[in-house]
């Protein structure tokens, strides 16, 4: 059966399970940056997930992307800046944070988020780091991390922001696709 033919109906639970989780195991090891890539709900999920990591020790670093301005509890401001607060508010240390502020998209985040590890730590001085995200964005966001030799074959760790029940983690799985689907279909609205 060819990838491009594959309908919704096709789709069994193990085989979304493959997609969204085999590989993507998260070592505990420690890295030279935690990196969090933003979105309207990073602050609340996934800033909570890398302050346990920075907070156990894992990095000493945590980098905060997203340009992205959006309205946050009547404020507007980019999401690096909602998260930037949150981090705080959970008592990461400021000079422990690299903010990222000019990503629009995935791409742009990986990006600009080698672009700030550059200025922030020398990239070539950077091993590893833990790339903290949904666990459906995950593999997406490390195709676009590896793809065209960004990063030099550095080890990447992976860690989901949050734990979830595999039916929830495949019902967002499929509106997603559904989502590109439409996109893909009529464009952007």
């Amino acid at each position: 059966m060819w990838v491009s033919k594959i309908t919704k109906d096709d789709l069994t639970n193990d085989m979304i399970d493959r997609l969204l989780f085999e590989g993507l195991n998260d070592n505990g090891a420690s890295v030279d940056c935690i990196i969090v890539l933003g979105s309207m709900k990073a602050a609340k999920y996934r800033v909570p997930a890398a302050a346990k990591a920075f907070f156990s020790g894992r990095s000493e670093k945590i980098m905060l992307c997203g340009g992205k301005t959006r309205n946050f509890s009547g404020e507007s401001m980019a999401e690096a800046d909602n998260m930037y607060q949150k981090a705080l508010e959970l008592g990461v240390p400021e000079a422990s944070l690299i903010v990222e502020r000019n990503s629009q998209n995935t791409i742009e985040n990986i990006l600009c988020s080698l672009l700030e590890l550059q200025r922030a730590m020398w990239l070539n001085q950077v091993k590893s780091v833990l790339l903290v995200t949904t666990t459906y964005h995950m593999r997406r966001s490390l195709q676009r991390l590896t793809k065209g030799n960004m990063i030099n074959n550095k080890k990447m760790d992976c860690q989901p922001y949050r734990k979830r029940r595999p039916a929830v983690k495949r019902a967002a799985f499929l509106r997603d696709r559904e989502r590109r689907k439409t996109y893909m279909e009529t464009g952007p609205k």
